[in-house]
């Protein structure tokens, strides 16, 4: 397979998707119990690039945590369901973390010893006071980063909030990669498969990496699929009757929508390194995605779903094997 090179530092093309190992890449305690152990600690596959949970000034979420800032209080999140039956998951887990200077001040990442990428998110309330958030984190960023053994890329989650004020939000975006630009590592762009297609396009060329991965809104999954094959789903979000928001999807019928934005992006820009994901759960859908136009590929909701070492290994030799292209 060989490595693919995203702003000049080599990666390998599996990544663990951002949420999958958690913020210290070091996973969540479900993964010690005996009905996970054999999938346990795969985001440290040689195999696999690292991907942290996304990151921000601070925010409370739906997720409470431990006193470590790290470890979630309950074993297994209300904020988060889980179906292996039709192969989905939903989740508002609402970004809960500490700040990112506090996780700074403890030295996360230090133990880290190939290469790895995290996820950041801007949360103020306007655009200038995210663009300030921005400039903070990368200020942060550079003094910081020199301390690690590996200086991580960066990918922007652009996945979440404040997507309804399209034209704002793109010059914010692109002022934010701008910025980004200073820590002087490879970045990426983070969004979701059903973000529009124009959107994207006008972003890709201000960043290493295009990432159109993110779980796909409640919203959209009620209106426009027929996801509700089991008494478990219905058109009104199940996280919304626990008192969260409605939350994201992951899974299997999340896929053809995030092929499809693969496709489209691949038909428009032949030299964007292009990452494809949501819906991964079998080795043939390593090649869906390349066949589409995806240079890499990000997997994580597949082995809370089915933590079985021998097919989550499938999953991983496919994309280790397989020819891609190269641009």
């Amino acid at each position: 397979m060989g490595d693919i090179a995203i702003g000049g530092v080599p990666y390998r093309r599996i990544f663990c998707a951002s949420g999958a190992a958690n913020i210290d890449g070091g996973g969540y305690p479900y993964h010690k119990h005996w009905w996970w152990r054999g999938v346990r600690g795969w985001y440290n596959d040689d195999r696999v690039t690292k991907q942290m949970k996304t990151i921000t000034d601070g925010s409370k979420g739906n997720m409470p945590l431990r006193a470590d800032g790290v470890t979630p209080i309950e074993f297994l999140p209300r904020c988060i369901v889980a179906d292996p039956i039709t192969a989905h998951a939903q989740n508002a887990v609402g970004l809960s973390c500490w700040s990112y200077e506090k996780y700074f001040d403890g030295g996360i990442w230090r133990g880290e010893e190939n290469n790895f990428w995290i996820s950041y998110l801007a949360n103020a309330d306007t655009p200038e006071g995210r663009i300030a958030q921005t400039e903070k984190f990368a200020s942060a960023c550079q003094q910081y980063f020199p301390t690690l053994r590996i200086k991580p890329g960066v990918m922007l989650n652009g996945g979440c909030p404040n997507v309804k004020h399209r034209s704002t939000f793109t010059q914010e975006i692109i002022e934010e990669a701008r910025i980004l630009r200073r820590i002087g590592g490879p970045i990426g762009f983070n969004c979701s498969p059903v973000t529009e297609l124009e959107f994207v396009l006008t972003l890709a060329g201000y960043f290493d990496l295009v990432a159109p991965c993110n779980a796909i809104p409640h919203a959209f999954m009620a209106e426009n699929d027929e996801v509700w094959l089991s008494y478990w789903w219905s058109k009104e979000s199940i996280l919304k009757k626990r008192g969260f928001t409605e939350g994201g999807w992951s899974g299997n019928r999340c896929r053809k929508y995030a092929l499809r934005i693969v496709r489209q992006i691949r038909e428009a820009d032949k030299k964007v390194i292009l990452m494809g994901g949501n819906g991964i759960l079998a080795p043939w859908d390593i090649d869906r995605f390349r066949n589409a136009g995806a240079d890499l590929v990000s997997i994580g909701i597949l082995p809370t779903l089915y933590p079985f070492r021998w097919w989550l290994n499938q999953v991983i030799s496919r994309a280790d094997k397989i020819e891609w292209e190269v641009r």
